[in-house]
């Protein structure tokens, strides 16, 4: 991944002019995390019920004895370092994912992935202070617009995997500093579960020197030809896969159906035609690629992505068929009619609602297959439509008021945290847990969600002395009767999303305010008898 990065920048600096100036001053962002459970410390699990440890997998598997595999939980979270002017102007942009192991009993992965997380937190701090010192040459020069569109650096990373067996994620870079189109590149990461040891090719597949033979004649049939701009594809994977060239690298994920070999753009084509993906299936290639990787979970969830191709049922049944999705949207961009379809077949047409944008998942359970389509629409507002797959054509089974959380990696069917947008005493988003049975009903499996810290998420302060209960048990159990006084503040924590809000005092206590409703809607809330907006200072409700 390092060669196409150096490539992008040597790009980026060839397509901008700069000069030097002096003058102006920076203010930095590197904001805490936004999740409420700490990546790394277990948190997530801990207050699911539902961890898993290495210990357990060991056991389980032990016990069972299937061609199986378990799920091993991540979370992930969103790190920013912007750069601004004095006056309070931003000129670049900077955001990188981190990844950490939301189970016990895998340090060595967790290890593996904080070194992952340091790299490209540097690289992109590294990329954000070069970016910068171009645009204040931009400047001075008279080259920035009234309209300036931020430089930026993105990392993103994907997990395609993660279960006892291997972890396998992609990673998408994005960077502009100018020119005629940001430049896009792409990375993976494979490692052992187990040891954190990073996978290569060779600890995939029986004969490298026949899997690159193979590979340059399945990239010979996927790629455009007339995109091409290197002479020779066959020298490129040689040299992709060549170990003792430091700067090269095999970029290629590990999914339940196979490898997917991925080309960044200018490896092999120009940058018109994208990235290019070759696929090659373990059913293809049952003497060439471990078959080890081929176990799956019992039940498990799929993200969609763009270019690779999806099916019912499980890896080697024989009836299986091709998912895809159709999505109207008019001139705006408004998405009105949503199409899931098997072997090209349509099933009636959702026309319920309008969206803007979307997220698609495959789940998997057992020998059933159902799709979710998270939509995004007005005001950050996500629900959640989930098709069953396994009839003649699709069929719309229900929505959800939520969608999956981006933090909890990969989507677990059996414990899927869920985010809901909530409107007791402020607007917010709350992270629960769900869990999605073998019929494609997903229910919650606790009667509270957590608050989703983020930065438009302020505490409240106390207009007024209040009588509420403090907890003398995380869960509850047990409460005691206290007064709260005027002006004390508090941190939003958890809701059943109806009845009470579990709200933090700055010593860490938890004070459980009752809600109670004057009428319909909202702005009839209550505490204690008394209108919301005579309890606190101020609440914060979207539109």
């Amino acid at each position: 991944m390092r060669n196409m990065r150096n490539l992008c920048k040597l790009i980026v600096l060839v397509l901008t002019f700069t000069t030097v100036l002096s003058g102006c001053t920076s203010q930095m962002n590197l904001p805490e995390s936004n999740d409420p459970r700490p990546v790394s410390e277990n948190t997530a699990a801990a207050e699911s019920g539902n961890s898993v440890s290495a210990e357990a997998l060991a056991s389980e598997n032990a016990e069972e004895k299937t061609n199986y595999v378990v799920t091993v939980p991540l979370s992930g979270n969103e790190e920013y370092y912007d750069k601004f002017t004095e006056e309070n102007r931003q000129l670049v942009h900077g955001v990188y994912d981190i990844l950490g192991v939301s189970a016990d009993g895998f340090d060595a992965l967790d290890s593996a992935l904080q070194s992952m997380n340091e790299e490209r937190r540097e690289a992109v701090i590294s990329d954000v202070d070069e970016y910068y010192e171009m645009a204040l040459a931009d400047m001075e020069s008279g080259e920035v617009p009234d309209e300036w569109f931020p430089f930026s650096s993105e990392y993103h990373a994907d997990v395609i995997r993660s279960d006892e067996k291997v972890v396998s994620i992609l990673q998408t870079f994005h960077s502009f500093a100018g020119g005629a189109h940001p430049n896009t590149y792409y990375g993976t990461e494979n490692f052992d579960t187990a040891t954190g040891k990073k996978l290569g090719i060779k600890d995939i597949v029986s004969d490298t020197e026949e899997f690159a033979r193979i590979l340059e004649e399945e990239t010979m049939k996927a790629v455009d030809k007339d995109m091409l701009i290197v002479e020779d594809v066959s020298e490129v994977i040689k040299e992709l896969m060549d170990e003792t060239i430091s700067e090269n690298e095999l970029e290629f994920i590990i999914d339940y159906e196979g490898l997917e070999v991925i080309y960044s753009p200018y490896e092999l084509t120009a940058y018109a035609a994208g990235a290019q993906k070759v696929r090659l299936n373990y059913a293809d290639y049952p003497e060439l690629i471990d078959q080890s990787y081929a176990a799956a979970p019992e039940s498990y969830i799929d993200k969609v992505f763009e270019g690779v191709s999806y099916y019912t049922g499980r890896p080697g049944d024989s009836d299986r068929r091709e998912i895809d999705f159709e999505e109207t949207a008019d001139q705006y961009g408004t998405i009105s009619v949503c199409k899931v379809l098997l072997e090209g077949r349509a099933g009636e047409p959702d026309t319920e609602g309008y969206y803007y944008g979307s997220v698609k998942y495959i789940a998997h359970m057992g020998d059933k297959t159902y799709a979710l389509v998270s939509k995004l629409t007005d005001n950050d507002y996500c629900f959640t439509t989930v098709y069953d797959l396994n009839s003649e054509v699709a069929v719309k089974k229900e929505n959800l008021d939520a969608q999956p959380d981006r933090h909890s990696l990969p989507v677990d069917p059996d414990a899927m945290k869920l985010v809901k947008r909530c409107n007791c005493l402020s607007t917010y988003d709350v992270v629960q847990l769900h869990r999605m049975n073998e019929d494609g009903a997903v229910q919650p499996v606790e009667e509270f969600g957590y608050v989703e810290k983020n930065d438009y998420l302020s505490p409240l302060r106390l207009k007024t002395t209040v009588d509420v209960k403090m907890l003398d048990d995380e869960e509850g159990k047990t409460m005691h009767d206290v007064t709260l006084g005027s002006q004390t503040e508090l941190e939003f924590y958890r809701t059943d999303m109806e009845r009470y809000v579990d709200m933090k005092l700055k010593d860490g206590n938890i004070v459980r305010f009752e809600i109670e409703y004057g009428g319909e809607g909202i702005y009839s809330q209550m505490i204690g008898g008394q209108p919301i907006e005579e309890v606190f200072e101020e609440v914060y409700f979207a539109g």
